[in-house]
C-alpha cells in the first residue's frame, strides 16, 4: 500500500490495485534511527548501480522538530553526494504507522461510491474526521463485498513529506515497508523461477520477521520482538558468540512454531521442510545457517542476496543486508514484467 502527498494534499496510490499507476524511476531511501541508506538500480533490473550508507549522528537531540531538521540536513548532503541518474525518491513508512481493517460493503454500492461509504464508516469507528486511507476489494459475494482498508497515520505522512521537502528531494512514493519487501520477494522468486514454498526470515537487532511464501505470494507473515546488539564485525570479538547464536536460533525456532500453528489452523497448510533464505543485519552471524538447519524444519538455508543477479557495485554481504529495504523501494518506476 502506497501513499503520496503532493502540493500539500494527500493522495493515496495502491501499487497492487491502481491499474497502470507508475512513477518516475526512483532512488530508494531507507531511513531508520541509525542510518540513511540509498539505492539506485540499473534500468528495469535488480542490479545496484549506486548506493550509499550514512550514519545518523543525532544521539543527544530530543526535540522532534530539531531532529527532523538535522536528519534532513544529513539527507540533503547524502543525496547531493550521491552519483545518481534519477531525480525522484521512494521512502517507507512502518507497519506501526498504519491500521488495517476489513469492512463489509453492500454489493449495490458502485465503485465510485465505495470510497465515500468507507470514509463514513471509518469516521464513525475511529472518531477522526481527516482520515487518509486506501482499499482493495478482496472478496465479492452476492449481497456484499469485503474491502481491505489501510489507514495511514496522517502525522507520519506529513512528517515524511516535511523531511523530504527540507532535504530538497522530489518524493514520488511512500510505501509501507513490509509491502515493499513483499513486492521485492515476488520479483525475485519469479525471476528465479521459484514456485515451491519457501521461508524468508529477516533478523534485525530488535525484531525477527518471517514470511511464508507459496507460488511467489506471501501467504503469511509474523513478527516477534527481540533485543540483540547490532552485530558488526568490530563487535563480534567482544561478544559471547555461542550464547548469542543459541538465542538467535531459539528465537527463529519460536517464530517458526508460531507460524506453523497459524498456518495449520487458518490456512490448512501443514508444515514440512522448506528452503529458507536469511536477510537482515544480524543474519550473517557466523554459524547461524548451520544451526538453523540442525533444527530439523529447514531443508536448505541460504542468504537472500543469492536470489539477486550478480552485483558489481557492492561486494560486501554485510552491507548488502543493510540495503534490502532500500532496494525494495528503488523498484518504483521500473518494469519487471
Amino acid at each position: 500500500m502506497n501513499f503520496v502527498k503532493k502540493y500539500n494534499k494527500l493522495t493515496q496510490f495502491l501499487r497492487n490495485v491502481v491499474s497502470g499507476y507508475t512513477t518516475n524511476r526512483c532512488v530508494g531511501i531507507d531511513i531508520d534511527s541509525s542510518y540513511i541508506k540509498m539505492v539506485e538500480l540499473e534500468q528495469d533490473s535488480l542490479i545496484i548501480s549506486n548506493y550509499a550508507i550514512s550514519k545518523i549522528t543525532a544521539n543527544n537531540i530530543e526535540i522532534k522538530s530539531i531532529l527532523i531538521e538535522h536528519v534532513a540536513s544529513m539527507l540533503n548532503y547524502t543525496w547531493h553526494s550521491f552519483n545518481k541518474r534519477y531525480d525522484h525518491a521512494a521512502i517507507k513508512i512502518l507497519n506501526s504507522d498504519i491500521i488495517i481493517k476489513e469492512l463489509a460493503v453492500p454489493a449495490e454500492i458502485s465503485t465510485l461510491e465505495i470510497n465515500n461509504y468507507l470514509r463514513n464508516i471509518l469516521i464513525q469507528d475511529l472518531g477522526i474526521e481527516n482520515i487518509e486511507f486506501d482499499y482493495k476489494i478482496i472478496k465479492i459475494e452476492d449481497r456484499q463485498q469485503l474491502a481491505q482498508v489501510v489507514i495511514a497515520k496522517k502525522e507520519k505522512l506529513e512528517e515524511s513529506q516535511i523531511l523530504m521537502e527540507l532535504a530538497g528531494i522530489k518524493l514520488a512514493a511512500i510505501e509501507v515497508e513490509t509491502f515493499a519487501l513483499e513486492n521485492l520477494f515476488r520479483i525475485l522468486l519469479k525471476s528465479n523461477g521459484i514456485t515451491t514454498s519457501i521461508w524468508i526470515v529477516d533478523i534485525e537487532h530488535d525484531y525477527i520477521r518471517a514470511y511464508f511464501i507459496t507460488d511467489s505470494q506471501v501467504v503469511y507473515s509474523d513478527t516477534i520482538a527481540v533485543n540483540y546488539l547490532n552485530l558488526t564485525k568490530n563487535e563480534l570479538e567482544f561478544l559471547e558468540h555461542n550464547n548469542i547464536l543459541k538465542q538467535i536460533v531459539a528465537d527463529v525456532n519460536k517464530l517458526s512454531q508460531i507460524i506453523n500453528s497459524n498456518l495449520m489452523v487458518h490456512a490448512d497448510i501443514h508444515f514440512n521442510k522448506y528452503n529458507l533464505y536469511l536477510m537482515g543485519t544480524n543474519s550473517i552471524f557466523p554459524g547461524l545457517q548451520e544451526e538453523i538447519i540442525k533444527g530439523g524444519f529447514i531443508e536448505t538455508c541460504r542468504f537472500i542476496d543469492e536470489l539477486f543477479p550478480p552485483q558489481i557495485a557492492i561486494t560486501s554481504r554485510s552491507e548488502f543486508m543493510q540495503l534490502v529495504t532500500a532496494i525494495a523501494l528503488a523498484t518504483w518506476g521500473h518494469n519487471f514484467a
